[in-house]
This record gives C-alpha cells, sequence and structure tokens, in this order.
C-alpha cells in the first residue's frame, strides 16, 4: 500500500519556480513531475512562478473556506488473478485529501479532478482521529 500526504508548504514562502511553492505535490519522479493544486493539473518542478500565479494563489488564500482532512482508500479499476483464481485490485494506496466538506460527492470530485489518480475508484474515505476543520 502507498502513502501519500499531501501538505502544503508555507504559502507566504517566495519561490521562482513549482518545486518553491506551497501548492505544488512533487511526485518525486526522475521527470520531475507533480500537481500544482492551483490549477489543478499536472506541472513540472522546472515550470517558471507566473502573474497567474500569483493572482491564483492570491485569490485562494483570501477564500476562507472551511477545510477538512480526509484519508482516501483507493484502488485500480484494473483487476489481476491473485493465483487462486480470484480478482484483486493490481494497486492500492491512502492519500490525505483536503475538501471543503468531508462528504463523498466532494471526495469523488477531487479524485476525478487529478489526472494523477486515473483508473483508481475510492474503496473508503474517512477522517483522521481527532481531526476536524483545518
Amino acid at each position: 500500500m502507498t502513502y501519500i500526504a499531501l501538505k502544503p508548504k508555507p504559502a507566504s514562502e517566495q519561490h521562482s519556480n513549482c518545486s518553491g511553492c506551497a501548492y505544488f505535490c512533487d511526485f518525486n519522479d526522475p521527470r520531475g513531475g507533480g500537481w500544482c493544486r492551483v490549477f489543478n493539473q499536472s506541472a513540472k518542478r522546472h515550470h517558471q512562478r507566473t502573474s497567474d500565479c500569483d493572482s491564483s494563489i492570491k485569490t485562494l488564500e483570501r477564500e476562507s473556506k472551511p477545510a477538512f482532512l480526509v484519508k482516501v482508500q483507493l484502488t485500480t479499476e484494473a483487476v489481476e488473478d491473485d493465483g487462486y483464481g480470484y480478482p484483486v485490485p493490481v494497486d492500492e494506496k491512502v492519500i490525505d485529501l483536503v475538501i471543503a466538506q468531508p462528504i463523498r460527492s466532494l471526495v469523488e470530485a477531487a479524485i476525478a479532478s487529478r489526472d494523477d489518480l486515473k483508473g483508481y475508484r475510492i474503496d473508503d474515505f474517512w477522517q483522521p482521529e481527532g481531526e476536524s476543520e483545518l
């Protein structure tokens, strides 16, 4: 099982490219790939900071929406034989996800919008013990 923690860096940090941005989730792959949580799309560590980045980040930081941390258990839709004739998922992982409300429709929408999670389905999600609004 793979665990991915998506914890933002301090937003006040100045950065010249994606690798230093608080909203960039680095996949630590050799090609420098990651996820931009500002534009909700894939990005590279070396991408330069732009005025679009600055204005979008300011807008995000101005919005004071409640946020909740949820853990989401995902499995691949693709299955393989376990050797005994039973189908088992090819891969499964648990990720941390920050959403406005801990409800299934928002979890599904957040997962569907991420290209790195295409082919996965939600098995379960929960709020970690002692966690509430962020």
